[in-house]
């Protein structure tokens, strides 16, 4: 084999496993969705893939992941769903609103809903410092406040004053990571 035929066989064998990359992980995607069910143990490297890939704009239906995530992630705290409503309480309660932008496909959110949100100090500081406000990313009123804040990727969680100005931004964090971003 000459070097031409060498260079044609590597790109296509990049193609092949790229290829075969794209299958395993959309054939995960389905069993996840489908089943409602995300495996405990998932590689940090594949938590950053989903983060990276996962882009604003992909229609598909909000079904909770794992019903325990829901519940365990809402036991506490009442959730705003409209932004509006959310700037009105803020105001008069004159706390910052923490937004969290989330989809039933995201992984990482997934892992947010079982471990950061129902940690008893992440429920007691959206109790008492913030208006919490958790946004579908894929629905279609949405879509205005994600043109507005420039959100690229989810979890994207930002913390706006009572005007709507962001204050801070973040992506997936873990229980510390969340409180230090909240206001003292």
């Amino acid at each position: 084999m000459n070097s031409r035929q060498i260079k044609k066989r590597s790109g296509r064998s990049a193609i092949v496993a790229v290829a075969i990359m794209m299958f395993i992980v959309m054939v995960a995607a389905v069993w996840i969705h489908s089943s409602g069910a995300i495996p405990d143990v998932i590689p940090d490297s594949m938590a950053t893939l989903a983060i990276e890939q996962s882009k604003p704009g992909v229609s598909h239906a909000m079904i909770p992941a794992s019903a325990e995530a829901d519940r365990n992630a809402e036991a506490a705290v009442t959730w705003f769903r409209d932004y509006d409503e959310a700037i009105a309480e803020s105001r008069t309660l004159k706390r910052p609103v923490l937004i969290d932008f989330a989809a039933s496909w995201c992984v990482p959110c997934r892992m947010m809903d079982k471990h950061v949100w129902p940690d008893p100090a992440v429920q007691q500081a959206l109790r008492n410092d913030v208006v919490p406000l958790r946004l579908d990313m894929d629905a279609a009123n949405t879509k205005v406040l994600v043109e507005k804040f420039g959100v690229e990727f989810v979890p994207t969680i930002l913390l706006v004053d009572t005007d709507g100005n962001e204050l801070q931004r973040s992506g997936f964090v873990d229980a510390k990571g969340l409180l230090e971003l909240l206001p003292k």
